[in-house]
């Protein structure tokens, strides 16, 4: 017994001791919290990412906001200049005061069935009109720049050759399509085509 209590092994015992619970420390404690460690590493990189996604979203989401608002402000211009009401004899009225104004001669109106769009209706008139080169471009310039939101399609143009009237040297044939705002088709499709 006297032999343990020598000072070489209360040291050789310390040391094998103290190298134990180096070993038990490593294996139990600090494996333990690097395994710990690398979990939440393996989380951080996860949610960086999607905050990266997130971060390039937004930056996005803000210029598609902008474009939107823009959109949305060009259609509230779009619409002062689409009536909401269907009322074909003031565009007749209008085409043939626009008519009258140039100096072309309207021979027939032939007002057709509206064309209904995604948010509005297209109506159709056929005319047929007898004037001179120069007039005609008047009147086209009238259409164009009417307040109402007009378009000339199918626009033939042909010799006159009638003697009535030697300054009338073109006939014209077109389709002039008036738009009207039409709330209705855009109520049902916000509804889902439900009607209430």
């Amino acid at each position: 017994m006297g032999k343990l209590k020598s000072p070489p092994v209360i040291w050789g015992v310390a040391i094998v001791l103290y190298i134990l619970y180096i070993v038990f420390f490593f294996t139990s404690i600090y494996s333990g919290k690097s395994r710990k460690l690398k979990e939440t590493e393996r989380i951080y990189r996860t949610e960086l990412k999607s905050v990266e996604r997130l971060r390039d979203y937004v930056k996005d989401y803000d210029r598609i906001i902008a474009e939107k608002d823009s959109l949305l402000a060009l259609w509230e211009e779009t619409k002062k200049f689409l009536p909401a009401e269907e009322r074909m004899e003031n565009w007749l009225s209008e085409i043939s005061a626009m008519g009258i104004t140039s100096g072309v001669e309207i021979k027939s109106f032939k007002p057709g069935k509206p064309i209904q769009k995604e948010l509005y209706l297209e109506y159709p008139i056929d005319i047929e009109i007898v004037s001179g080169y120069h007039e005609l471009g008047a009147f086209l310039s009238l259409i164009a720049n009417s307040e109402r939101i007009m378009r000339i399609d199918d626009l033939q143009l042909s010799q006159n050759a009638s003697k009535e009237d030697p300054e009338q040297t073109v006939k014209a044939k077109m389709r002039i399509m008036c738009y009207v705002y039409h709330p209705a088709t855009v109520a049902t499709q916000q509804t889902g085509g439900k009607k209430g």
